[in-house]
């Protein structure tokens, strides 16, 4: 289905940089950068920095748990596009850190020592610490260095959104239009054709069409057709940026040209308009100012990023992120010679069945079938504990009609991964289309059961919730009355007043 309405989000795996675990990194194993199994000891190099295979892990670990935590396990696409925001991440960091330094931005000691003394508080005493410290390959100095890198980046930070904010940018941000819209949806291939049909149905409305009925026998778009292409109210930043710049320079009742996105072709039409005035404006304007100050204020941190990587010196020591990074920029054939060499270096290292898979992948976008299922099934060969590598090799084989080879492994996937929602829809929903009622019925029950245990979760969750919450307000309330009693005078002991 396709989604207009939709804020501009962030990644869909979100990926905290590494600074904000200096106070738990004596506890996940951060230490002296090594290798692991084959793999280079560094991943990547910034401007000559290093990024250290260890930081690395430590952060795909957390990306690991998260996915956990949330009932889910990690698959090996998501694996994938992980590990390369993790990369992104560090790359970040390192480039905002340098820059930070670059423009000597300082912390006050006072504060370096408070969270320093902060870390070393967990710890039942000095030696403890000490010792946990040289186990980690780090020293109290080196301890110092890191937290005072985190409050640079978080300081350099805070110094690059503030912007300035001035009464249009408020006003623009309060605009809304109601618009609707008719959609042509282009496929690959077919992109004349579509064009062609988003003409002749703008062609009708110029001529007097109704625009509402021509949508519901023509746009493409199912969540607003049957409303006659209505979309409602919406404000700027909620649509894609081709059709949001259309909608907003139009005028009332006002008909567009045909707008390119990146789902086709949109013929616009605005309803109303809201302006920056009257009470509803003055109600909203303080809370308009904060959200336009924020916005802003990413938009600058987004764009020195952006503009510091590209002066940057940016080297992707890994073969593996290397080649992930080529095929996601379309670079098929350079990926495809770069994943290959990362199986034959890296052969003995855990990473060969995403490898593996990783290959496969590009194999796919390239149209090379053969090559494609020959190393899913490879990636399952060197990883039998991964259920969305089984579920790769069994969907690539139902695509060719193998659907008895792909049923073992569609079984082997629901018996890995006996709890993971997405798997098991999806098994569900193949066989449905295979017509296999009775294993159809099977995974709908163990889809149930997923329901009520993460239902389960939710409310124990909650109801822990709500209890912290509640021993907190205990907590507040009692010291309230015991600094009321220190604040009341003792009527035993006041000096009686001389006359």
């Amino acid at each position: 289905m396709l989604l207009y309405r939709m804020r501009k989000s962030m990644k869909a795996i979100i990926i905290v940089v590494c600074v904000a675990f200096v106070a738990t990194l004596l506890y996940t194993g951060f230490g002296a950068p090594r290798g692991q199994e084959g793999l280079p000891s560094v991943v990547a190099k910034v401007n000559g920095k290093k990024i250290a295979r260890e930081e690395f892990n430590n952060m795909m670990m957390r990306l690991q748990q998260q996915q956990e935590q949330n009932g889910a396990n990690l698959t090996a696409e998501q694996r994938l596009q992980g590990e390369n925001n993790v990369l992104d991440s560090l790359i970040e960091y390192n480039l905002i850190v340098q820059e930070a330094k670059r423009q000597k931005v300082k912390v006050p000691k006072a504060e370096l020592e408070k969270q320093f003394n902060e870390i070393s508080k967990q710890f039942p005493d000095k030696k403890t610490f000490r010792d946990q410290l040289t186990q980690m390959g780090l020293s109290e100095r080196k301890l110092r260095a890191l937290i005072e890198e985190e409050q640079v980046y978080t300081k350099f930070g805070e110094q690059v959104r503030k912007v300035k904010v001035t009464a249009k940018d408020v006003a623009d941000a309060f605009v809304q239009v109601q618009a609707r819209h008719i959609l042509i949806q282009t496929e690959e291939g077919k992109e004349k054709e579509a064009e062609k049909k988003a003409k002749e149905v703008l062609e009708k409305i110029k001529a007097g069409g109704d625009f509402a009925a021509l949508a519901k026998q023509y746009s493409d778009d199912p969540g607003s057709k049957e409303n006659g292409g209505d979309l409602g109210f919406f404000g700027q930043g909620q649509m894609v940026p081709a059709f949001e710049k259309a909608a907003f320079a139009l005028k009332k009742n006002e008909v567009s040209d045909l707008v390119k996105s990146d789902y086709g072709y949109h013929i616009i039409q605005v309803l109303d308009r809201k302006e920056a005035k009257g009470e509803e404006f003055q109600k909203q304007k303080k809370d308009l100012e904060k959200q336009v100050k924020e916005k802003k204020g990413q938009e600058a941190y987004q764009q020195m990023v952006s503009d510091l990587k590209a002066k940057g010196k940016i080297e992707i020591v890994d073969l593996g992120l290397s080649a992930y990074r080529l095929w996601q920029q379309g670079k098929l054939k350079e990926a495809i010679a770069q994943y290959r060499e990362a199986i034959k270096v890296y052969g003995s290292s855990p990473q060969l069945p995403y490898l593996h898979f990783g290959l496969a992948q590009v194999y796919k976008q390239n149209k090379q079938p053969a090559k494609e299922l020959s190393h899913l099934k490879e990636a399952v060969k060197y990883n039998v504990a991964d259920a969305s590598l089984e579920l790769s090799l069994g969907t690539a084989l139902k695509e060719r009609k193998k659907v008895k080879e792909a049923l073992p492994h569609f079984a082997k996937a629901s018996e890995i991964w006996p709890r993971d929602w997405q798997t098991h829809m999806t098994l569900y929903n193949f066989y449905n289309e295979l017509k296999m009622e009775d294993k159809a019925k099977a995974e709908e029950e163990i889809l149930m059961t997923i329901q009520q245990e993460y239902m389960e979760r939710q409310k124990a969750q909650q109801e822990a919730q709500e209890q912290a919450q509640k021993a907190a307000e205990e907590a507040a309330k009692k010291e309230k009355q015991e600094q009321a009693k220190k604040k009341k005078p003792d009527t035993k002991t006041e000096p009686k007043e001389k006359k």
